[in-house]
């Protein structure tokens, strides 16, 4: 018998989820269509405007911060300066860390006690050449989120349904929606790839025990995912992260969706991990690969 108790918040968010970018979509048109109305014109001599009120600041988003209304402006670095430097003196560094389709940047808060760290993406519109291989390469096999917009929204819907449901994520600080913005925690650690390449290098023999232990816990992570009816949609091993302690972390969820395709997760993961391969090696180790994260998905029920 199903535990109707226990279902009943994944089914509301995940109802949640599916409904969400039709209300933002809703809200924004309103919210253009009142400020269009605003600029109207009474006839009378004091032509006095008529005032409206912003219906996006009464709808918010959860983030580990509380709620933030949609009207929110706040921008980096009064983010930094209020939130993470508590409105103490302090340096605010910003520094880009790479991303071809999305800016990203490391934002460090310091001052005169503590160092603070975020992570701070900015969703640009996929078009033209940067969006042309892409689309040619997953042609009739995956369908991208290409808008910004939407892809910010898959990522704060998926990251708090994934948090929920008790799986290691960066939390979500503050949205800046105007701006595309998505503030999120920095986990410190190394991807997968590194751990890829020490089993690739043919001096780690019988040292890379730890590194397969890893990727078979990817498996297992992913098939979890998946149990939610949920896929990611960009499983490269670039978006698992392994911090200090071990604990393997899940990002990057802006092409996650509620009803995509489980199939292509495991090939993309398997695929890319095959690039960070030495050619003298590579079946052998393909092979291991594949059996450590196999192992792990269906141990846990993929």
């Amino acid at each position: 018998m199903t535990n109707l108790s226990k279902n009943a918040p994944r089914r509301v968010f995940t109802s949640f989820f599916e409904l969400f970018p039709q209300l933002l979509n809703f809200f924004s048109k309103s919210t253009e269509k009142g400020f269009g109305f605003q600029r109207l014109k009474l006839n009378n001599r004091n032509e006095q405007s008529i005032p409206l009120v912003d219906p996006q600041k009464y709808i918010f988003l959860p983030t580990a911060n509380g709620l933030v209304s949609l009207a929110d402006r706040r921008g980096v670095e009064d983010f930094a300066r209020k939130v993470l430097l508590n409105n103490e003196e302090g340096q605010i560094l910003l520094k880009p860390i790479g991303g071809v389709l999305n800016d990203v940047y490391l934002v460090e808060a310091i001052s005169r006690r503590n160092k603070k760290r975020v992570l701070i993406k900015r969703f640009k519109d996929w078009s033209g050449i940067k969006w042309f291989p892409l689309s040619v390469w997953a042609l009739g096999a995956q369908t991208f989120a290409v808008l910004g917009r939407s892809r910010l929204e898959k990522e704060i819907a998926m990251s708090e349904l994934l948090r929920k449901e008790g799986f290691d994520v960066p939390r979500v600080l503050h949205v800046n929606l105007s701006q595309r913005l998505v503030f999120m925690e920095y986990i410190e650690g190394e991807d997968l790839s590194s751990g890829l390449k020490r089993i690739a290098d043919p001096r780690n023999k019988g040292g890379v025990m730890k590194e397969f232990a890893v990727i078979t816990e990817v498996g297992e992570k992913l098939a979890r995912v998946h149990s939610l009816e949920v896929t990611l949609g960009d499983t490269k091993p670039e978006n698992v992260i392994v911090d200090a302690a071990g604990k393997v972390y899940l990002l990057d969820f802006e092409q996650a969706s509620t009803a995509g395709d489980k199939a292509w997760d495991v090939a993309e993961f398997l695929y890319y991990s095959g690039h960070f391969l030495s050619p003298m090696r590579a079946k052998i180790n393909a092979k291991s690969i594949a059996e450590a994260f196999i192992s792990g998905y269906l141990k846990a029920g993929g």
